[in-house]
């Protein structure tokens, strides 16, 4: 009877170990099958990321979204101009065509708006004009509260050519004929960009000069001009040269690499020995935020080359008098570096 019960003892015994290892093989299998499914779910999350960063790089500007373009000055300006005539054309050039909402925030000369700009997100949805030399000359004279060095570039859409003129019954007919009295600039006040560039162009050009403060602008220095109030300014070629047209005017330079179109017959600075006055410039340049992607820059050179190659733009620029220069990459860098770092050297002889 005792040798019965030890073997059913042995025999239960067996049972529960085969038992107890059954189960975990079992319970070994089912933590492996829940590894898999979630090295499965991972790797799913893994592509799903992937997916999105890579829709993200090329869907900009994504269907439905819009444009909004900042021009930190008034309507009906130039800078206004060249935004709404090119903002015709860009979304034609851009992916999914949006819609591209000019809007001007003014103040400040030009900052509030461009301050704006610098602070918006970026990603590529808002866009503007910034005034060169201007904003920099801002920026090297008070607290504007932002590094226009920082903004992202696009593009330069245009340049004004600038150009010294005189009366037309004037006995100055050139540079040297400058440069053998002093010449009395009519300008707005210390610290505008009017006044920076009669006084660079004196200071370039080697000139004896005084600066004749307290015009307006352009409409009230050319009767200053006219009538020999001063003798001398540096003005806008594309609003003065209506008045060398009607013979009022004559101008005697440009501050340009080559002769402008719209006088022919002037010599350029560059062209008499002068290159380093060809910062006196008036410069429409277009930028997105700091730190935009560099796909979302592309996307926009890209679009605008096409818009300055489309000939009904040519046609529409041409009937609002805008003078094209399309200039990005390196060209554009150097040429704002070029300039802010003129203003910064001529800063005593200019600022406030």
């Amino acid at each position: 009877m005792g040798m019965k019960k030890l073997v059913l003892c042995l025999v239960a015994l067996g049972l529960v170990m085969a038992i107890g290892l059954a189960a975990c093989g079992d319970s070994e299998t089912t933590t492996t099958e829940a590894v898999d499914e979630s090295t499965t779910t991972t790797e799913a999350v893994d592509e799903s990321t992937s997916s999105t960063e890579a829709e993200s790089m090329t869907e900009f500007p994504q269907e439905g979204e819009n444009i909004r373009w900042i021009v930190p000055f008034s309507p009906g300006g130039g800078f206004d101009t060249y935004a709404r005539t090119v903002s015709r054309f860009l979304p034609k050039y851009l992916p999914n065509q949006p819609e591209v909402v000019v809007e001007n925030v003014t103040g400040g000369g030009s900052v509030v708006g461009t301050r704006e700009l610098y602070r918006s997100d970026p990603d590529g949805y808002t866009i503007g004009l910034a005034a060169y030399p201007g904003i920099w000359m801002a920026a090297l004279t008070q607290d504007i509260g932002f590094k226009p060095e920082e903004l992202t570039e696009l593009a330069i859409l245009g340049m004004d050519p600038q150009a010294l003129v005189v009366a037309a019954d004037s006995p100055i007919n050139s540079v040297d004929d400058l440069k053998s009295q002093t010449v009395k600039f009519g300008s707005t006040s210390r610290g505008a960009s009017m006044y920076a560039f009669c006084a660079i162009a004196g200071e370039v050009l080697g000139l004896d000069y005084e600066m004749i403060t307290g015009y307006g602008g352009t409409s009230e220095v050319v009767p200053g001009i006219m009538t020999g109030d001063v003798d001398a300014s540096v003005l806008n070629l594309g609003r003065i040269v209506s008045y060398i047209e009607s013979g009022d005017l004559k101008a005697i330079v440009t501050f340009t690499d080559d002769r402008s179109e719209l006088t022919p017959n002037v010599p350029s600075v560059k062209e008499l020995g002068y290159e380093e006055a060809t910062v006196i410039a008036s410069t429409k340049a277009m930028f997105v935020p700091p730190d935009t992607p560099a796909n979302i820059v592309s996307v926009y050179r890209d679009a605008l080359n096409k818009v300055y190659s489309d000939e009904e733009f040519i046609a529409a620029a041409a009937e609002g008098n805008l003078l094209l220069n399309l200039i990005q990459g390196e060209d554009m860098s150097s040429r704002l570096k070029a300039s802010r770092d003129a203003y910064e050297e001529y800063k005593p002889i200019y600022a406030p």
